[in-house]
């Protein structure tokens, strides 16, 4: 491990977690990504290689644990110290969301990323118990790259490029910078609706219901304390 050679802390820290792409790792093990390719998924432009390198560092510096499962795989998960950087990582988001005024630029919103993120982050406890289909169409996107289904059934969401042969309950039509900004806490939900940002229609009850499915972008700033 390349060494800052400095006393500080900070620099130390860096040491760990500072190469290019290892807090976004350690983001998809705090967003409930344990697998190889479930990892790549939430950051696909990571070369495979890097992704392996940067595992095996986690693990040596004990931030995070490598289980081996009975299919033969291996299972990655977030020891103390790796959940202790959680509050850093919000902090690092807030930052971002607060003071960098580049806002959302065309280069980060890759929809397959963001679907990704937002279908993890289902709450079962609130999801309808029955099977919902909802298709996404992005109007930003190419035409051959519009759409993407989310499939919920008893809680548990799948996310699929076709509609796996269900009746579609809910349309969603949106841009990739609107759901993006929605899902970061920029753009309030009905807002969005009322501007028609967002066109959502399906079922009244299920249209009405959908924000409320979902935990939230891990990495919100927690609502300040009431007075």
């Amino acid at each position: 491990m390349k060494t800052y050679g400095q006393f500080c802390a900070m620099g130390r820290a860096l040491e760990v977690i500072g190469e290019r792409w290892t807090l976004l790792v350690v983001r998809e093990l705090m967003s409930g990504s344990t697998g190889y390719n479930e990892i790549r998924r939430g950051i696909p432009a990571i070369p495979r290689d890097t992704l392996a390198k940067r595992l095996r560092t986690l693990e040596r510096a004990k931030i995070a644990t490598r289980q081996s499962e009975e299919s033969g795989a291996s299972s990655y998960h977030l020891t103390p110290a790796g959940e202790a950087l959680a509050p850093l990582m919000i902090q690092l988001a807030s930052w971002s969301l607060t003071w960098d005024d580049r806002g959302l630029l065309p280069e980060h919103l890759d929809p397959k990323v963001l679907l990704w993120d937002i279908h993890r982050r289902i709450n079962p406890e609130a999801a309808p118990g029955s099977r919902v289909t909802i298709e996404f169409t992005l109007s930003d996107r190419p035409p051959n790259d519009q759409r993407m289904w989310l499939v919920v059934n008893q809680g548990q969401p799948e996310l699929c490029r076709t509609d796996g042969g269900y009746t579609t309950d809910l349309y969603i039509t949106t841009t990739t910078h609107a759901l993006a900004s929605w899902w970061l806490g920029e753009l309030d939900w009905n807002t969005a609706v009322a501007s028609g940002d967002v066109q959502i229609s399906g079922l009244s009850h299920l249209s009405r219901a959908f924000p409320g499915w979902f935990l939230g972008y891990a990495l919100a700033p927690a609502p300040p304390s009431p007075e």
